[in-house]
């Protein structure tokens, strides 16, 4: 595959990934805005506004635990770490959920 080729294919799969991004963030803002109503008839608004709070408490965890930087790496580099990945979760080398370190 040449370099013109490459880059073509790269950009692509960039939108399909932007894409797929937004709509999935446009469907979870739509899901709160439609719980809230709900949520309130039955929940004090403290008591919402904690449970939300502590939704994205777990989610910045889950984050910082179990997705790695990709800062300054190329896709090469990327794709190998996590073809590693795959490969020693698959013979039991790597606990599951364990951080890749480099």
């Amino acid at each position: 595959m040449n370099i013109e080729s490459y880059k073509k294919c790269s950009s692509a799969i960039s939108l399909q990934g932007r894409e797929k991004s937004v709509r999935k963030s446009s469907i979870r803002a739509l899901l709160v805005s439609l719980m809230f109503p709900v949520l309130l008839e039955h929940f004090s608004m403290p008591i919402i506004f904690g449970a939300f709070a502590v939704m994205c408490v777990l989610g910045s965890l889950f984050v910082k635990h179990f997705v790695f930087e990709t800062r300054g790496r190329s896709l090469e580099e990327i794709e190998s770490m996590l073809h590693q990945r795959a490969k020693d979760s698959a013979t039991g080398a790597v606990p599951h959920g364990a951080m890749i370190q480099h």
